[in-house]
């Protein structure tokens, strides 16, 4: 069974993902009555991306809102339409990122999780002018 992906940014951008969730940029969404599976990779920030697919659940509450969560990191995210709540997600995942980035350093546990985080998580290397400099030559 092929499921579709979600390439992630967590900005105001809005995720063209792929088997029908949301078909623009303009976070035009289709509605769905059943759960869906998909996967999360690629850049989520200026200086972080997903480098391995996260699979994440989009369901539909009770109160017909979208929760998007995943089965690894136990995060999730709400919203009104299927967008907003990915966007919500992925916002709540680098938040998470940031928590276990910083508290690694003094707790144990903080370090094992900011390694497992790190199997799908890397920081995005920057390019400043001098890469842009080293281009020009």
């Amino acid at each position: 069974m092929s499921l579709p992906i979600a390439p992630a940014f967590a900005d105001s951008r809005t995720f063209p993902v792929y088997g029908g969730i949301a078909r623009s940029r303009r976070a035009q969404t289709t509605q769905v009555s059943s759960d869906i599976q998909a996967y999360l990779i690629g850049q989520i920030s200026d200086d972080l991306a997903v480098i391995q697919p996260i699979q994440i659940n989009i369901e539909r509450d009770e109160d017909q809102t979208y929760v998007v969560s995943d089965d690894l990191f136990l995060v999730y995210g709400n919203g009104e339409v299927q967008a907003k709540a990915i966007h919500d997600y992925v916002a709540s995942l680098i938040e998470f990122y940031r928590i276990l980035e910083k508290s690694a350093a003094t707790n144990k546990f903080d370090q094992e999780q900011f390694a497992n985080i790190q199997a799908y998580i890397q920081p995005v290397p920057a390019r400043g002018n001098d890469a842009i400099q080293t281009e020009r030559d």
